[in-house]
């Protein structure tokens, strides 16, 4: 509430597209598949900083089970092959259980739908 985003935006945020410093939020491949930054209003920081870190916990578990990992889109999965399972790319509103892609037959999180 309060950014100007569309909740899809919202529920597909990765932890490397907020920027407390900034008070900014990186969209990408919103509405029209266009990139923007929009506000971070301080009444959602602390809120959004417990979320990350809520998050941080869920990328750990990930990690220790060797299962972290989450989509990345096509051109910095070609550039980066290993991003994908790094902290900066995790969402920021995982799903609390891994999933199947279907592309690909690998198990890994996806983010709140």
């Amino acid at each position: 509430y309060g950014t100007g985003m569309r909740i899809t935006e919202g529920l597909q945020l990765r932890v490397k597209d907020v920027d407390f410093d900034h008070r900014a939020i990186v969209i990408r491949e919103g509405k029209g598949f266009k990139d923007r930054v929009v506000m971070l209003p301080d009444a959602l920081t602390e809120s959004l900083k417990q979320q990350i870190a809520n998050a941080r916990a869920i990328w750990s578990q990930d990690v220790t089970a060797d299962k972290a990992g989450v989509f990345m889109p096509h051109a910095p999965a070609k550039k980066f092959p290993k991003a994908g399972q790094g902290w900066a790319w995790f969402w920021v509103f995982p799903q609390s259980t891994l999933a199947t892609d279907p592309r690909t037959g690998i198990e890994r999180r996806r983010h709140v739908l």
